[in-house]
């Protein structure tokens, strides 16, 4: 199960700068920063919080996430999952007016692998983590 947790933080942070990189080709200056840059197993928090940041100019995506209290938790997903988290929007303009976006994260193991899942707090959507609802989140900042 340790294993397959930091494999989650792996494949999420993957996702991530494969997300970066191909904005990044497309922009004639590249703009986007993934921090950390690079994420290997080990650097794996269990216990504790593992944070991943997309800035556009100071408009942030922040993705932070960790281990479930329990192997497999049901408690805020309708599937099992073992890691848990939330990705926020910032930007002043929502910093001034006291609001964050915010959608929570989950990665529920399938098989020997693993599928991060996300759910909009708000309209209660859910669907599986892509590069399309970060570009979505990155959108609305911007």
């Amino acid at each position: 199960m340790d294993g397959l947790r930091a494999e989650g933080g792996a494949a999420l942070h993957e996702l991530c700068r494969r997300f970066v990189d191909a904005l990044n080709e497309r922009l004639s200056t590249p703009s986007l920063i993934l921090d950390p840059p690079t994420f290997a197993i080990e650097s794996f928090r269990d216990p504790g919080t593992n944070l991943f940041q997309i800035n556009l100019h100071g408009r942030l995506l922040m993705i932070e996430f960790e281990a479930t209290d329990e192997p497999l938790s049901t408690d805020d997903f309708r599937r099992p999952y073992i890691l848990q988290g939330s990705i926020r929007g910032l930007n002043q303009d929502l910093l001034d007016r006291h609001l964050v976006s915010e959608k929570s994260l989950f990665f529920c193991p399938v098989g020997d692998n693993g599928q991060w899942h996300y759910v909009d707090n708000r309209s209660y959507r859910s669907g599986k983590l892509t590069a399309d609802v970060l570009a979505a989140e990155l959108e609305r900042l911007v």
